[in-house]
């Protein structure tokens, strides 16, 4: 289902100026038939990287990372942001993974899905479960807050999934909030 994708781009990086964790800032890019899309890759401390994606037309818009494309394209998308995280794994085996399976947001009507176990989340787990596997990663996910994260098996497991955590509540405060911590 995720085994097609698109060509993609490693096209730039930023490094920001003033962050306790994050390193660097990886941009990627990729063109459906109709659609350039532009994948951020967040580095932070530990090799963890955070991807996040939305199309180019979205750019400045506030909750671009929550608009659906409209091209029924999911998997393939996916399946691209997926070989991205593969060729960063294997440049570095010790590179853990997170994302946020971001709740929909509609321009139009003004509708959103609410946060805890979204729709893009639950099809963000299916793809790691089933491409990914346990072989090289630890899965771990919060429901509440739609999170998940694979850490490589390469490195102390419970040492970065308590470091992610800390360093992920110190970032986004409400986020731990969401989950009953």
């Amino acid at each position: 289902m995720f085994d097609s994708f698109f060509q993609f781009n490693k096209v730039g990086k930023e490094t920001p100026y003033s962050t306790t964790f994050l390193k660097n800032i990886w941009y990627y890019n990729f063109r459906s038939r109709k659609s350039l899309f532009i994948v951020e890759v967040e580095e932070y401390q530990h090799h963890i990287f955070v991807l996040k994606y939305y199309q180019k037309k979205h750019k400045k818009h506030p909750k671009k990372f929550q608009i659906l494309s409209d091209e029924y394209k999911a998997a393939t998308v996916i399946g691209t942001c997926i070989r991205i995280m593969l060729s960063i794994y294997h440049k570095n085996n010790k590179a853990s993974f997170g994302f946020i399976g971001a709740n929909s947001f509609n321009p139009e009507s003004g509708e959103e899905e609410p946060i805890n176990n979204t729709q893009r989340f639950r099809i963000y787990k299916y793809a790691m479960e089933e491409l990914i596997g346990t072989e090289s990663f630890t899965h771990g996910m919060e429901e509440d807050s739609s999170s998940y994260i694979m850490i490589s098996n390469k490195c102390d497991v419970h040492f970065i999934a308590s470091e992610a955590k800390r360093m992920f509540t110190e970032l986004y405060p409400s986020f731990s909030g969401r989950n009953g911590d």
